[in-house]
């Protein structure tokens, strides 16, 4: 949803995101993976229930929600440090939207585990967790200039603690997942 079906979006998401999507498929056409897009914080269309996200967050700026799963059984969040208390991506111009899209698909498919098949992108960004997803995107070529942290406290309660709960919920290994160590990320 967004301009002009709804009056209270901030961007015209509704022809953004037809645009966005031809310009990934001309490289990652074969993936089978799933972007969502709202104009606005009501997220009528529930971009969070895709692997990426994009909620409008202004005038043509989109805050990045990652991780969401396609079954329904998460959200995703925005792109928080929760030791600094700083977010990331939380309003980046449509014009650059696709680049970060692009760094997260390039990311996924490089370091994704054997068992982490088509529609597995966001259980993935769950996996691997916000701060390598950072470190990926800081160092990022395409990216690296939209990497510049915002302090927003209040928004950061809420996520901390359901971020928390759920890291209580899974305290117990994972058997046959695998990790991406900082050290191995490159871009080559």
């Amino acid at each position: 949803m967004g301009f002009p079906t709804c009056k209270l979006s901030f961007t015209d998401s509704e022809r953004f995101e037809p645009k966005l999507i031809d310009v990934l498929e001309e490289k990652w056409g074969d993936l089978a993976e799933s972007i969502g897009v709202s104009g606005c914080v009501a997220q009528c269309s529930r971009p969070a229930t895709r692997a990426i996200g994009w909620v409008g967050s202004g005038y043509e700026l989109y805050m990045l929600k990652l991780g969401g799963t396609t079954d329904g059984r998460h959200q995703g969040e925005p792109l928080i440090d929760y030791e600094t208390g700083e977010v990331y991506l939380y309003q980046v111009p449509a014009g650059e939207v696709w680049k970060v899209c692009d760094a997260l698909i390039e990311f996924y498919v490089k370091y994704r585990g054997p068992e982490e098949v088509d529609g597995s992108m966001g259980y993935f960004f769950r996996r691997v967790g916000t701060r390598k997803v950072i470190e990926w995107l800081k160092s990022h070529p395409k990216t690296r200039h939209l990497m510049a942290p915002k302090k927003v406290q209040s928004k950061l309660l809420g996520y901390a603690e359901l971020r928390r709960a759920r890291e209580s919920l899974q305290s117990s290994p994972q058997s046959g997942r695998t990790s991406v160590a900082p050290s191995t990320l490159s871009h080559a």
